[in-house]
């Protein structure tokens, strides 16, 4: 079993994030090589990552194994799911739903419930619906980005007896 360290992000970090996203491109790019995506390449390279890092409305949480980068989200405003990465060689281990309890429930501890959203490549809607999320609309795409709108309701956050309250 793998030694997995959960740690906030520092500038540090930027070229990992970054290199980790790119490597998964084919996953939420209609096509990588349309030259309608390199804007949006460009929004991950390091330089980029780094001053979205100093942004205080971001919020990184990663996942180390001692040596490499193993996964990573990022929340902006406390309450969008901005990215959600895990490596191909380390899916299907619970890194991704531990990143996103350790996210929800330090957003959770700012402010009070209300709903998170997320543009979900289709290959990670599943993942989403696992964690709660519902699809809020059919797949787009932007700048070569395919995305399926998806929220996580208020209500889904609750306690369950705090629920059964708010629906007497």
């Amino acid at each position: 079993m793998l030694a997995i360290d959960y740690r906030k992000a520092t500038a540090t970090d930027a070229g990992a994030i970054s290199q980790l996203i790119l490597s998964l491109a084919n996953v939420f790019l209609s096509d990588p090589a349309d030259p309608r995506s390199a804007p949006f390449l460009a929004s991950l390279g390091e330089a980029s990552i780094t001053r979205v890092l100093a942004d205080p409305t971001y919020c990184y949480t990663l996942a180390w194994d001692g040596r490499q980068l193993l996964g990573l989200i990022a929340l902006r405003d406390g309450r969008h799911v901005h990215h959600l990465f895990v490596a191909t060689a380390a899916q299907g281990q619970g890194i991704a739903r531990t990143l996103w309890r350790r996210a929800r429930d330090e957003a959770l501890e700012q402010q009070p419930p209300s709903p998170f959203t997320v543009n979900s490549s289709p290959f990670a809607v599943p993942v989403y619906q696992a964690f709660g999320f519902r699809q809020e609309g059919d797949a787009q795409e932007k700048n070569g980005v395919v995305f399926v709108p998806m929220i996580l309701p208020a209500e889904a956050l609750l306690p369950p007896a705090t629920t059964a309250l708010a629906t007497s």
